[in-house]
């Protein structure tokens, strides 16, 4: 492959600041059975005011195409030529792989059928269209979105109207353009070295022009971008290889609202970057983990891109733990995108109703290209403190539901089975001081027990949390002193004036945070 570019002086191509050699371009053209040639001469214009070298090769005879690829740096492929499958590329997979991560470039034009574009997932599994039963017209006057921050559409202000609206890409692409319905008609990724940019718009609409064949050919071989993407290949390397254990640190507590750029954070332990499920691939869009403790809670945090941020609340982070270190049956914190926490001790909402637990937290930011999430938990909610192993089993995760794609850090080879490890947790078995000896719940009276089994009186807050059917939760707070080797018994009533399901909660907590908490107890209300 060749290293740099060259532009010729012609008016509305402006001259790039510095010198190098040209691009040696391949265009494939359709030829159809009433003898007319699509595409062939479509972009003669645009190349001989680049001045790069270009050749044509007619669709009956890729093969030579194939053959002679090491003759070319871009190739530039308008996919109508593969409607007729005259000459499928799909058995040339691995030739156009190589020829991608060694420094090629291709050029997907008129890419709006998923019938043309089939072949790509041979190439990688990854780049696929979703298909659509149809190919709707789009209405004359939509404009398209444009990412304009990106060095493939540098002094590129506006694109054709599509004809048709294109179908949704798979998430892994990055989108560049979309149109007003919010289908994707620029996306491009980068493999090895190269590039494979798809447009979903008619190249007799005038795009790409001469101006994008320049913005590619520069990104392409922009020195910057190539070791980027060498360092993200050793980066993702690393994640699959790296033992998966991460060491507890101590941190000052964040404030929960989603946004992952306090101090604190710069102290807690980082994942490498996730993988799939199964271990077998880096995942292609970048996830991290942190994690922090201090003497009362667990921080957790996830930074996700997102090269698909169009369809907000479809993905959801997952920490999944056992402080036994066993990892077989570990307890599981959801967020989502949206920010609907799923957790251990939280009761099935009622229908209607959304309920979720009080007694860990989350918040989650959404930002034009990422978005991120925090949870604190309390200690004492991942079982008994005092029987905690000094290194316990962990692992986290992503979902996309839109496209079924889950990426962890921990390779996961049977259901909850956890292959990493939170090392040196030293948790302080102190922090439960007291010992609930009963709770019990008769009618809408909660009654609670509890024993200080050890030296010092104990001094805290007895809180009890009821959340009516309709979501409104009413806190009942009763001091809570318990002399050393003493015990006391308490009882709170509460008044359940809706008809359906309420919910129960207990705890105990010191200033700073929680020493006990109970499970949710039900107490279902009828009519009167």
């Amino acid at each position: 492959m060749v290293g740099a570019l060259i532009v010729l002086c012609s008016p509305g191509v402006p001259r790039p600041a510095w010198a190098g050699e040209l691009p040696r371009v391949a265009v494939g053209y359709s030829s159809f059975p009433n003898g007319t040639f699509a595409y062939r001469d479509e972009y003669a214009t645009d190349l001989t005011r680049l001045a790069w070298p270009m050749e044509a090769f007619e669709n009956k005879h890729l093969g030579d195409l194939i053959e002679r690829l090491d003759d070319f740096d871009l190739l530039i492929l308008a996919t109508g030529w593969n409607r007729e499958r005259i000459q499928d590329l799909r058995p040339h997979s691995d030739r156009l792989r190589q020829f991608l991560r060694y420094g090629g470039v291709i050029l997907l034009t008129d890419a709006y059928h998923e019938t043309e574009t089939d072949w790509l997932v041979t190439i990688d599994p990854d780049l696929g269209f979703l298909p659509r039963s149809d190919l709707p017209r789009a209405v004359p006057g939509q404009r398209a979105w444009l990412d304009t921050r990106h060095p493939l559409l540098a002094g590129i202000t506006n694109l054709p109207v599509p004809e048709l609206l294109p179908p949704r890409a798979s998430s892994l692409w990055q989108v560049l353009a979309r149109s007003a319905d919010g289908g994707p008609t620029l996306v491009c990724r980068e493999i090895g070295d190269g590039i494979i940019v798809a447009i979903a718009l008619l190249r007799h609409g005038g795009f790409p022009d001469a101006r994008f064949l320049q913005n590619l050919w520069l990104w392409a071989r922009d020195e910057g971008r190539i070791n980027a993407v060498r360092e993200r290949e050793q980066v993702a390397y690393r994640a699959l290889t790296e033992p998966k254990e991460l060491e507890a640190r101590r941190i000052d507590p964040p404030v929960i609202d989603g946004i992952v750029e306090e101090a604190a954070w710069n102290n807690a332990a980082q994942t490498a970057q996730f993988v799939g499920y199964d271990g077998s691939a880096v995942a292609p869009q970048e996830t991290h983990a942190l994690v922090g403790l201090d003497d009362y809670w667990l921080y957790v945090a996830f930074r996700c891109a997102d090269r698909d941020p169009a369809e907000p609340g479809h993905e959801s982070v997952e920490l999944l733990i056992d402080p036994t270190g066993q990892g077989t049956e570990p307890l599981r914190f959801v967020v989502t995108s949206s920010g609907r926490m799923e957790g251990p001790h939280t009761s099935p909402a009622p229908a209607g109703r959304v309920s979720g637990p009080t007694w860990w937290q989350s918040a989650v930011r959404v930002a034009p290209d990422s978005w991120s999430a925090e949870m604190r938990i309390p200690l004492v909610a991942l079982g008994d403190v005092k029987t905690s192993a000094q290194e316990w089993a962990i692992n986290f995760a992503r979902h996309d539901a839109s496209t079924s794609e889950l990426s962890v850090w921990a390779p996961i080879t049977a259901p909850y089975l956890l292959w990493g490890k939170l090392t040196k947790v030293a948790v302080d078995p102190n922090l439960c001081p007291i010992r609930p000896n009963r709770i019990e719940l008769t009618g809408t009276r909660l009654s609670a027990s509890f024993a200080k089994p050890s030296y010092g009186d104990f001094h805290g807050r007895y809180v009890v949390e009821c959340t009516s059917p309709s979501g409104v939760t009413r806190e009942t707070a009763r001091e809570l002193a318990i002399r050393e080797f003493d015990s006391l018994a308490i009882e709170t009533d509460h008044r359940m004036d809706e008809p359906g399901t309420w919910l129960l909660r207990a705890r105990v907590e010191v200033e700073g945070g929680l020493v006990w908490i109970s499970e949710a107890m039900e107490v279902n209300v009828g009519e009167w």
